[in-house]
């Protein structure tokens, strides 16, 4: 199955009703894929999810963002529903993602819906940021 076609629009539809002036977006990315929740035009929240090469039962959760002026409103939490019902529809085994270490609001979120921080902190070289591994079973 293309990870595309097991995007969960309903739930998507329910937790960003077009009614509130919100308009989103899934793009096919590569393997994987793109999505954006926009409100009266102003981007909300954006995330990938991409097949691990040589293990598609895993899906690389990355790139989430929420825009500044839409933080603390629970749009990570939506978006988080998102991808968890999205990764279960595509029949993944596993979720993993990154976070920056500093990033509490990310790294409760992740808590909250079952996450495990994986092994120990990071040092990206090229950036010198601090980082963490998480993963999430179905």
């Amino acid at each position: 199955m293309n990870i595309i076609d097991s995007y969960p629009a309903e739930t998507t539809g329910r937790l960003f009703p077009v009614e509130d002036g919100f308009r989103f977006n899934v793009y096919q990315s590569g393997e994987g894929v793109r999505f954006e929740a926009k409100k009266h035009g102003s981007e909300v929240v954006r995330f990938r999810l991409t097949p691990m090469a040589g293990n598609h039962g895993i899906l690389i959760f990355n790139a989430m963002q929420v825009a500044e002026d839409y933080k603390g409103n629970g749009y990570g939490t939506l978006a988080q529903q998102i991808v968890l019902e999205w990764g279960q529809r595509y029949n993944a085994a596993m979720l993993i993602c990154t976070t920056l270490s500093d990033n509490q609001p990310m790294r409760r979120i992740l808590t909250r819906h079952g996450w495990c921080e994986v092994g120990v902190e990071s040092v990206n070289p090229r950036t010198g940021n601090h980082f963490a591994m998480w993963r999430r079973s179905y």
